[in-house]
């Protein structure tokens, strides 16, 4: 599952050129974090469906469209389910608004790396950071929802590769990660068939992983801070 993230691109021109978005958002509304803990539903930034070449504010934690009550009230029942879908839940009678959302409602989440805890034989979770090699942004592909001015968002999860399998151990998930320039045709798509088909062959772009510390997955601990991405070494992992 992809609760863990990071967006340290704080110049909005460059975050716009690379995604080809003809607006530039306001330094000041340009969300920065070395780790965001996606339970804090903090804003992510995002390119949708309806408007895919305009960078847009999200709510990182789904809920169905034009929810009547609180948002906090879904966010506290679903609790990891409005953060992340599984590819292989939709068209399957679960929740028919997300298979709409799929269709209709797609998005980019964009981000710069990505945290996943492994197992390791002995001992306590290790988290481990991904990031392109070139250290470049990229996006996650997600589906979204309308909430009066707001949108909410949810990452679409799928089986994990072969980097992933090893280090993601537990779960053997990984979210769909999308390079800027592959971002029209993953969210524009709009037929169920050609969806299905996708998620069959998707192939995750080039990601580097290393451990890191385990204040990422400590929730006692303030772990937004430059050298959260640091690497470190574990005995349990020698």
């Amino acid at each position: 599952m992809c609760y863990h993230i990071s967006q340290r691109q704080k110049n909005p021109q460059k975050i716009s050129e690379l995604f080809d978005a003809e607006n530039v958002l306001n330094p000041e509304h340009v969300p920065v974090y070395y780790h965001l803990n996606g339970f804090s539903h903090a804003n992510v930034m995002v390119m949708t469906q309806e408007e895919p070449d305009i960078i847009q504010l999200a709510t990182w934690g789904i809920a169905p469209p034009h929810y009547k009550d609180s948002l906090e009230t879904y966010w506290k029942k679903y609790t990891g389910g409005t953060l992340n879908t599984r590819d292989d839940k939709f068209f399957q009678n679960y929740f028919s608004w997300k298979d709409e959302a799929l269709l209709k409602n797609k998005c980019l989440i964009l981000i710069d790396g990505l945290y996943e805890p492994h197992k390791p034989s002995q001992g306590k979770n290790i988290p481990f950071f991904f990031e392109r090699p070139n250290h470049e942004m990229f996006g996650l592909l997600g589906i979204y929802t309308h909430q009066g001015g707001i949108l909410t968002c949810s990452v679409i999860t799928t089986t994990a590769d072969p980097l992933f399998e090893k280090i993601h151990n537990g779960a053997k998930r990984m979210p769909m990660c999308v390079a800027p320039e592959d971002k029209d045709y993953m969210i524009l798509m709009n037929r169920e068939d050609s969806l299905k088909e996708e998620f069959k062959i998707f192939r995750s772009i080039e990601l580097n992983a290393y451990p890191v510390s385990r204040d990422v997955i400590n929730a006692h601990k303030q772990s937004d801070y430059p050298e959260i991405i640091n690497r470190l070494e574990y005995a349990e992992l020698s």
